[in-house]
C-alpha cells in the first residue's frame, strides 16, 4: 500500500479472490470488507463465483434464463447438478473464484447473466470505494486480478477517484524497508 501513493495518504481496493479496501490518512488506518468468505469479501472473485453458482443452478430450476455463461459451469460439472451440490460441500474461495475469468469473457460477449454478475460486482467495489470517499480518500488504487478489471463498470464519478499506483509493490517493499521506523536494527 505505501508505494501506491509514493508514501502518501491514499487507498486501495483489492479485489481478487477476496476483498479489502484500506485507506492511510496520516497515521490513521481505515479498513472497509475484508473479513473473509462467504460472510464478506463482496467483489472478489469467490463471491462472484458463489453468485454464479446460485444462478446457475436457478436456471437448472428453470427460474431464470440458461445462458452461455450457464452452460460453461455446467459443463465444467459434466451437466450433474449432484457434482455441484457435492463440488460446494468442500469448496474453499479459490474453488469459486476460478469462474470470475468466464465472467468477464462471456459478458464481453453480452451474455446477460454475465452482465448481471459484473454489475453486482461493480456494486460491491463502489460500494467499498464510496465508503473509502467517506473517510476521506480522493485517490484510490485498484489492485488484484477483479478489481483492475472492473473499472469499465464503475460509475462515472466514482472513477473519477481511481489512480494507477506510483510504483509496484517490490519498490514498494525497497521503500518500505528504508523507512528509518522500520529498520530492525
Amino acid at each position: 500500500m505505501y508505494w501506491s501513493h509514493n508514501g502518501e495518504d491514499g487507498a486501495i481496493m483489492i479485489g481478487g479472490t477476496g476483498s479489502c479496501g484500506i485507506y492511510i490518512q496520516g497515521s490513521e488506518q481505515f479498513v472497509v470488507g475484508g473479513r473473509e468468505f462467504p460472510i464478506s469479501d463482496q467483489g472478489g472473485g469467490a463471491v462472484m463465483g458463489l453468485r454464479l453458482i446460485q444462478q446457475v443452478l436457478l436456471s437448472v430450476d428453470g427460474i431464470v434464463p440458461k445462458t452461455e455463461l450457464a452452460q460453461h459451469v455446467l459443463n465444467h460439472f459434466d451437466n450433474n447438478v449432484d457434482a455441484i451440490v457435492d463440488w460446494s460441500k468442500t469448496a474453499i474461495p479459490k474453488d469459486y473464484g476460478q469462474f470470475s475469468p468466464a465472467i468477464f469473457e462471456y459478458a464481453n460477449l453480452g451474455d446477460s447473466l454475465a452482465m448481471e454478475m459484473l454489475k453486482q460486482t461493480a456494486n460491491d467495489i463502489e460500494m467499498f470505494l464510496i465508503a473509502l470517499n467517506r473517510k476521506g480518500a480522493t485517490r484510490i488504487c485498484l489492485m488484484g486480478s477483479i478489481a483492475e478489471r472492473i473499472k469499465a463498470w464503475l460509475s462515472p464519478p466514482v472513477q473519477s477517484w481511481i489512480v494507477e499506483p506510483q510504483f509496484d509493490a517490490i519498490e514498494g517493499a525497497i521503500m518500505f524497508a528504508g523507512k528509518p521506523e522500520h529498520n530492525l536494527y
